[in-house]
C-alpha cells in the first residue's frame, strides 16, 4: 500500500512541476495578436508618432491620417514577433506611438532602441492592460522615420 501512495505522490508532483513550468514559460506572440486582433475589426483611423530625443527639449510629433501612410506603419509594425518579458531599467525611447480608431486612442506603444516594446491597451482596465515584450526578430524602430511623409 505504501508503494501505491508513493507512485501517486510522484505522479502528482510531476504534474505540478510540468504545470508550473508551462505557466511560467515566456509567451510568444506577434504584434497582430497583441494589438490588431484586439481592435475587433475596427479600422485604425490615425496613428500619432512621437519621436523622443534627449538632445532637444521638444519632442517631434506627427499624426498620420492618410490611409496609405497608416497602412504602411501598421504593416511595418506587424512584422514584429514578440516574447513577453520584463523591461530592463533605463533604456532609450526613440518612439511613442498612439494607435487610434475613430479618433480615440486604443493602444499606446513605447518602442525602445534595445529591441523592446511596451504595449498599453487603453480599453482594458485590468492588470493585463500593460505588457512588455522583447522583439525576437530583426526590427529597427528607427526605420519608422523613413515611412513618415510629412
Amino acid at each position: 500500500m505504501k508503494k501505491g501512495y508513493k507512485i501517486v505522490y510522484e505522479i502528482t508532483l510531476a504534474i505540478v512541476v510540468v504545470l508550473v513550468i508551462t505557466v511560467n514559460l515566456p509567451k510568444n506572440t506577434t504584434f497582430k495578436a497583441a494589438v490588431l486582433d484586439k481592435l475587433n475589426g475596427e479600422k485604425v483611423s490615425s496613428i500619432e508618432i512621437i519621436r523622443t530625443s534627449n538632445k532637444s527639449v521638444k519632442d517631434d510629433t506627427v499624426e498620420l491620417k492618410d490611409p496609405s501612410q497608416v497602412e504602411s506603419i501598421i504593416n511595418f509594425l506587424s512584422q514584429m514577433k514578440l516574447r513577453e518579458t520584463e523591461l530592463p531599467d533605463r533604456m532609450a525611447i526613440p518612439y511613442r506611438v498612439a494607435i487610434k480608431t475613430n479618433g480615440i486612442i486604443r493602444f499606446g506603444l513605447t518602442l525602445y532602441d534595445e529591441g523592446y516594446i511596451d504595449i498599453f491597451e487603453l480599453d482594458n482596465h485590468t492588470k493585463d492592460a500593460d505588457k512588455s515584450y522583447i522583439i525576437t526578430n530583426k526590427f529597427d524602430p528607427k526605420a519608422i522615420k523613413s515611412l513618415i511623409k510629412e
